[in-house]
This record gives C-alpha cells, sequence and structure tokens, in this order.
C-alpha cells in the first residue's frame, strides 16, 4: 500500500469519498471498518488519514543543541507513515481493499486538518474512546470536528456498537 504525505486540502468535494481519521487508537480503527463497511453499500472510496505533529519553533531550536531529542520532517513523516499502516492492518489485516487510500497529514491541529479535509469529502467517519467522564466520551478532537466539519460526520465509539452521525454540516461549505 502507498501512501502518500500532503497537506490538507485538495480537489473539490468528491460525492463518493469518506475521510476516516485514524490514529491507532481503538475507535479510530473501529470508524476505519465503519467506514469501509459504508464504502461497501455506497461505492464509495475510502482514504485513511493520519494527521502528524508539526513541532513548534522551539521544538527546532532544540534540534540544533540536541539533534537526537527533535526529529527531522523526514522523521515525523516516516513514522506517521509507519503508525498509519500499523493501524491500517490492524483495522484490516491483509490483503486490503481496492477502495482503500491512505494519506498522512501535517497539521498543529488533527481537528483542524481533518475539518480542512471534509470540504472534499462525502461523509467523515472518526472515532471517540469512551472512559469514564464526559471529556473522554467526547473528546477534544471530535468536538471541534463536530463544530467545523463542512461535510456529515459519523462518530464511532471503540465498542464499535455506539455510532452518532451529523446529517448537515454545522456551518455551510466555504
Amino acid at each position: 500500500m502507498m501512501t502518500s504525505a500532503v497537506e490538507p486540502g485538495g480537489p473539490s468535494r468528491q460525492a463518493d469519498r469518506i475521510i476516516a481519521g485514524v490514529d491507532g487508537s481503538t475507535a479510530s480503527i473501529e470508524a476505519l471498518r465503519w467506514a469501509l463497511d459504508e464504502s461497501a453499500i455506497t461505492g464509495a472510496t475510502v482514504e485513511a488519514v493520519y494527521v502528524y505533529s508539526i513541532p513548534g519553533e522551539g521544538a527546532w531550536l532544540l534540534d540544533e543543541r540536541h539533534p537526537t531529542l527533535s526529529p527531522t520532517r523526514e522523521a515525523l513523516v516516516r513514522s506517521a507513515i509507519r503508525e498509519l499502516d500499523r493501524a491500517v492492518s490492524r483495522a484490516l489485516g491483509d490483503p486490503r481493499p481496492i477502495a482503500l487510500t491512505t494519506r498522512v497529514v501535517p497539521h498543529v491541529s488533527p481537528a483542524a486538518a481533518l475539518s480542512a479535509l471534509s470540504d472534499h469529502a462525502a461523509l467523515l467517519v472518526i472515532g471517540a474512546d469512551h472512559g469514564g467522564s464526559l471529556a473522554r466520551l467526547i473528546g477534544t478532537t471530535t468536538t471541534e470536528v463536530l463544530a467545523r466539519a463542512s461535510c456529515p460526520v459519523v462518530v464511532v465509539g471503540d465498542d464499535s456498537l455506539t455510532v452518532h452521525a451529523t446529517t448537515q454540516p454545522t456551518h455551510p461549505s466555504r
């Protein structure tokens, strides 16, 4: 499987494209499985997206004094691709469906990156780990994506039984 590393954004909205946010968590793996099940029904393609953090300026200053403490951009990309490939393998095993593509995206905020990608998708699917508190139940990334996405969003729980969807984007497309 070929994974690409690109900036958020891209082509205009695609009615046959489902974006699945993947971070390696149990909930994100269940979300990817849900997205692929949906694609089997609708014929849409699924793009599994892993957002990796871009270090702030302080990290690059640290790099000059202690090169082993701050990874290079290439190392960050390689690490993100490995994490995404591991998560996809955990979710699906091999062989992988033809309707699945993968991509890693550099960004300071996973929610902002996924929201930007929602401009070019028919559906955005993300996972939400359940925990003992309301904050863990929904999570800040999930809350922000629900507030900012420009396409319908499906939130899949880590037990794969809980699915919540918005039927309309919470704000108009840009």
